[in-house]
């Protein structure tokens, strides 16, 4: 990897425009009109520093985040979640799947 993707603190700067919290209240609110009520867990795939798993986590949603990078899982893992969700790289995990997928 190269770039801003091995500096978390980079990746953060270069993505500070976002709104996460809005983002979250747009992906619950069509979670809500699809499914009803709120999702029990989410999981981000290439989470970077994992903005989207954290609010997730902060409004009670289990939450899981995965990402190649291992600067961005060890900032994860000090942060820690709240909800009982995860974070690291995807062989991280037993997921009970063959390792073929």
């Amino acid at each position: 990897m190269s770039g801003i993707y091995d500096e978390p603190w980079a990746y953060e700067l270069a993505c500070s425009f976002r709104d996460v919290p809005g983002e979250v209240d747009v992906l619950l609110g069509w979670y809500v009109e699809h499914y009803g009520g709120l999702p029990g867990s989410m999981l981000e795939l290439a989470a970077g520093p994992a903005k989207h798993a954290r609010e997730f986590d902060r409004r009670g949603i289990k939450a899981t985040a995965l990402d190649l990078n291992p600067a961005n899982v060890r900032l994860r893992g000090v942060q820690g979640p709240r909800s009982g969700g995860r974070a690291g790289r995807h062989d991280d995990f037993d997921w009970g799947a063959p390792s073929t997928w």
